[in-house]
């Protein structure tokens, strides 16, 4: 599947931790820095480490020992070092640990990851080389208001849509949350999605704190077609790629699998984990998912961020110094004071597509990335002229390791003090475990209905301007009112059928249950499970192998103590897949016959309430006040904005977002 343009600056492009056989040459003779690794068979690692300095024998030792421990699959890393002893005045070290793929392939340095949102240093350094393009008619700056290039582009606040700047867009500071289960494929492309953000509720004031959001970096992708009627991926290809020597790089999936067969990586979740009742769950490959984003880091990319944006082997200009330096400088903080837990780390600011601290007194500048299997972390340390990138394939555990392994890593080449990170992360991670299952709402054991005005929602359409239709179907309906040929169809498919039963056990009758489809690149379908009264449970689930049953994957987001599920083969029944009375993605533990009120879409928690009054609209354009509102977390608020229910407001208006039923 090649993905459309709104998603390139989420999910980003295709690279790798080594250099192609065309990359630029960083090792001490001036040869080819990146040969092809032999897969060793007495070790997890790619490669004989014997002869290197920063992935020495011990690190390699320490590497596999912390995937053991954690059960996760794999890992890639790359460091690169300004050494002036060596006569390209570089060194650097590539290495993969662990398996690539479910079929046991090892992972190496050229095995490529989804890195998601590392991407973003590419859109923020093209943002910077329009600004130094002094052939555009307008100049730009920084400071340059969004409105003036984008006049399409406006959002619910006036006050930030009259006043953001570029600078606002990349350091997350327009109030805008995350919302990003509107993300989808629209006939209009980048520019309609920018067209509908105005209906986008934002979740803090403009310039008061930072709300991280990637629709704003998708918004900035569309200057170069703007400016320079040029594509943003030709504009990546031709300013940083081709000059880097980058030639397998490519925003185009397909193209990767069809020239670089057999090195994508597959991402893993735990199936039929629930750590609630000790449920360890099974690894299981997504690959599927990871075939529509992906991402790698090359020694190439890393050497010229330390050479200030300079190709690091001929020292011509790739990005402008003043650039480099411009989005390394902190604008708006995301951590304000240091976490006593971890007194090594200081607080932390945002600048552009990077954010900056110091560790064990060492200033570092880097970013990291998230996509469903996914985790990657990318770092210089540009006053000790190290950078490294840590990429892992592990959905759950990843973004622990990678720290793991990054601080490891600084603290032997600098020489700084060896902390014992995997110690901390290890108990981080059971606290956090043992904090969301205490913050689990029991299910009460004698629900009310819903409202009489509920029923039937099977014959009803609801609509959002940005994220589209919701058309839920009853899963068992009890009379003809109660459904419809269209519910009829959906519910007979056999990618519905595993995630369509919602009983807590084979001796509880199943909750009422809503499917509905949903046009979103991170989530097909929407599972609504009644709690209470108008509440209903939320569960987001992904699946790109059609409606053949196959690709069927639970999203529960970030929520500890509940079950991850992956079945592709559409076989599995749901309720056995994770472990018998539990269900899977978001509805927590059943524990002495209560559910929990606990529930995320996509990324983001969220519970969604019907709201019941009479009025439709006629124009189609969701403004009822009859339909779902859906809140609790779900548009991806972060920091210390404050939810809507903390401000006192309830029903439709509390909804982050609001599906108002249309006409059918």
């Amino acid at each position: 599947m090649i993905l459309p343009p709104l998603t390139l600056s989420i999910l980003g492009a295709l690279l790798a931790t080594s250099s192609s056989a065309s990359a630029l040459p960083l090792n001490s003779n001036g040869d080819q820095a990146q040969q092809p690794f032999l897969p060793s068979s007495s070790s997890k690692t790619q490669v004989d480490p014997s002869s290197d300095v920063f992935l020495t024998p011990a690190i390699r030792e320490f590497i596999n020992s912390v995937l053991e421990q954690w059960d996760s699959p794999g890992l890639s890393v790359a460091v690169v070092r300004k050494d002036d002893e060596e006569k390209s005045g570089w060194k650097s070290e590539t290495a993969g640990y662990g398996i690539a793929g479910e079929d046991g392939r090892l992972m190496d340095g050229d095995s490529l990851h989804g890195i998601a949102s590392n991407s973003k240093l590419f859109l923020a350094y093209s943002v910077g080389l329009l600004i130094n393009n002094e052939t555009l008619g307008a100049k730009l700056d920084w400071d340059t208001k969004v409105k003036d290039v984008i006049p399409e582009r406006k959002l619910w606040d006036e006050t930030a849509s009259n006043n953001a700047d570029f600078t606002d867009l990349l350091s997350h500071r327009t109030g805008m949350p995350r919302h990003d289960s509107s993300g989808q494929a629209r006939k209009g492309g980048i520019r309609e999605m920018i067209s509908t953000m105005r209906y986008l509720r934002p979740s803090a004031e403009f310039r008061t704190t930072l709300q991280y959001n990637n629709l704003m970096y998708e918004t900035l992708s569309s200057l170069p077609e703007i400016l320079l009627n040029i594509s943003y991926p030709d504009y990546i290809h031709d300013n940083i790629f081709r000059p880097l020597n980058m030639s397998s790089s490519t925003f185009n999936v397909h193209d990767a699998e069809i020239t670089r067969p057999g090195q994508l990586a597959e991402g893993f979740v735990r199936s039929g984990k629930v750590d609630s009742l000790g449920i360890k769950g099974t690894r299981r490959s997504i690959n599927p998912y990871f075939l529509q984003s992906g991402n790698e880091i090359w020694v190439s990319w890393l050497a010229m961020l330390l050479n200030k944006g300079k190709h690091p082997y001929n020292n011509e200009t790739i990005i402008p110094e003043s650039v480099v330096d411009h989005c390394a400088t902190g604008v708006t903080v995301i951590k304000g004071k240091t976490d006593e837990k971890f007194p090594e780390v200081s607080g932390k600011m945002y600048g552009a597509g990077q954010m900056m601290f110091s560790y064990q007194g060492k200033n570092v500048v880097e970013h990291g990335g998230s996509n469903l299997g996914f985790k990657t972390q990318v770092s210089r340390l540009p006053y000790d002229n190290l950078a490294l990138a840590v990429l892992s394939n592990d959905e759950e555990y990843g973004s622990f390791i990678m720290e793991i392994v990054k601080n490891r890593l600084i603290d032997e080449i600098l020489g700084l003090p060896k902390i014992d990170w995997n110690a901390r992360y290890w108990a981080a991670n059971q606290k956090q475990l043992n904090d969301s299952i205490a913050e689990l709402v029991p299910y009460p054991l004698n629900p009310s209905p819903p409202s009489a005005s509920f029923f039937s929602p099977s014959s009803h359409i609801f609509s959002h301007p940005t994220y589209g239709t919701l058309r839920p179907c009853i899963a068992k309906p009890t009379s003809a009112s109660q459904t419809s040929p269209y519910c009829s169809s959906i519910l007979s498919l056999p990618v519905v059928q595993p995630f369509l039963n919602s009983s807590l056990n084979a001796q509880q009758d199943p909750p009422l249950t809503l499917i509905a489809r949903s046009g979103g690149f991170f989530a097909t379908w929407i599972r609504l499970v009644h709690f209470d009264g108008n509440l209903f449970n939320i569960t987001s689930v992904f699946t790109n192998g059609g409606d053949d049953g196959k690709g069927v994957t639970l999203l529960p987001g970030r929520a500890e103590g509940v079950a991850e599920w992956v079945d592709r083969s559409g076989t599995t029944p749901f309720d056995t897949a994770v472990g018998g009375g539990v269900r899977s993605g978001l509805d927590g533990p059943a524990e002495e016959g209560h559910e929990t009120l606990v529930a995320r879409l996509g990324l983001s928690k969220g519970v969604a309430e019907w709201i019941g009054d009479e009025k439709v609209a006629e124009d189609g354009t969701g403004s009822s006040s009859r339909g779902w509102a859906f809140r609790g977390g779900f548009w991806g608020k972060e920091g210390a904005a404050k939810s809507l229910e903390e401000l006192g407001l309830t029903g439709k208006d509390a909804a982050e977002v609001w599906w108002g039923e249309v006409k059918g």
